[in-house]
């Protein structure tokens, strides 16, 4: 009887060792997501304030040259890791239409990396543009519609880092992607963000 129970309990040792390695890997892999939520919403932060000034350049003025630069001047002033525009010298605003959009202007896109922060700037964006689409899982997707404007009256920005989460580099995953965008509406200043495609503020009064 005594042998019996003396086996019961060395039993034991392997189980709570297995039992502490699972709580580990789940510590570390809700580390992992509040992280990558934090670097989502800083990356978010950056890309609604760069599409929303350079939308009201484009309602000014359908210049995409000057709206490619205002979004760049806000890109690097929200950016804790740019420290001036002149960082993003890798997106060429000259290759934007100029002087003015109109409704047969193609989308087009300019994009460089900068301190680990991927920034892509778009204008016009068109109706299929990925810009257009939710980049967040089971988030509800729509076309566009007469309320996004046409693809003159709309900017977008795309901003991305990587986190380098503890789960992860256990799963042999080294980097997360922390990767958002944002497309505002010259006309009414109307904001989709990639985390809701369906959430837009309001129109200014």
């Amino acid at each position: 009887m005594m042998d019996r129970l003396g086996k019961d309990e060395g039993a034991v040792l392997p189980l709570v060792a297995i039992l502490l390695v699972v709580l580990l890997l789940i510590a570390a892999f809700v580390v992992d997501l509040g992280g990558v939520r934090v670097e989502r919403a800083a990356n978010q932060v950056v890309a609604d304030a760069a599409a929303s000034a350079a939308a009201l350049t484009a309602g000014l003025t359908r210049d995409g040259a000057q709206v490619c630069e205002d979004a760049k001047q806000y890109v690097a002033l929200n950016s804790a890791s740019i420290g001036s525009v002149a960082e993003l010298s890798g997106i060429d605003c000259s290759g934007f239409v100029t002087p003015q959009c109109t409704n047969s202007t193609a989308e087009h896109a300019s994009s460089t990396t900068v301190n680990g922060v991927f920034i892509e700037i778009a204008y016009p964006v068109a109706d299929g543009s990925t810009f257009m689409t939710s980049r967040q899982i089971g988030a509800p997707s729509q076309p566009a519609s007469a309320a996004d404007g046409g693809p003159c009256d709309r900017v977008g920005v795309r901003v991305q880092t990587d986190w380098a989460g503890a789960f992860s580099g256990l799963v042999g995953a080294a980097q997360l992607p922390a990767d958002v965008h944002a497309v505002a509406d010259r006309k009414s200043t109307r904001l989709n963000s990639s985390h809701v495609r369906t959430s837009r503020m309001p129109s200014s009064a």
